[in-house]
């Protein structure tokens, strides 16, 4: 049988709690307090208690307790944790100048190489944005903001 904290009831690691930070005496491991008076003895009477109160109020209201008594050496947690957003970065690059780019010179593949894709902004010079269809394609991807530059980041700021 492993020894417990007397603090939290979690099981020691030599001489010290991990869960609570409770650092036993030397000489004192293996041997327990008579006394029941203790903070940590009160405490988790006031806890049974409490667990006792908890379900018989939901065994008298006729409903099933949902309630589960929660080991007292498992950490716990009392507000939600946050949750963090992904983030994807925006390129450096203005999206109204690439807007305007492609709509007056677009065919050319101007606005590419605005954004650093050299090789389709020469693709697009040479076949006058591939015949058309990839200028309109361009000017809808900007308008929506889904075209991105070199690197995959979006064209977000105006």
């Amino acid at each position: 049988m492993s020894i417990k904290c007397p603090i939290c009831g979690a099981p020691l690691q030599g001489s010290f709690c991990e869960y609570c930070g409770y650092r036993m005496e030397s000489g004192s491991a293996g041997k327990k307090k008579s006394s029941e008076g203790s903070a940590a003895a009160q405490q988790r009477r006031s806890l049974e208690d409490l667990d006792r109160e908890i379900r018989a109020e939901s065994a008298a209201s006729g409903q099933k307790s949902t309630y589960q008594k929660q080991q007292a050496w498992m950490p716990r947690q009392t507000e939600a944790q946050p949750v963090y957003a992904s983030v994807r970065a925006e390129s450096r690059y203005s999206r109204l100048t690439a807007s305007l780019l492609c709509f007056f010179f677009g065919v050319f593949g101007v606005h590419r190489f605005y954004v650093r894709k050299i090789g389709s902004g020469l693709l697009w010079l040479l076949t006058f944005g591939l015949f058309g269809l990839g200028w309109l394609v361009d000017i809808i991807m900007l308008l929506t903001g889904t075209f991105t530059d070199d690197k995959g980041l979006p064209l977000k700021t105006w």
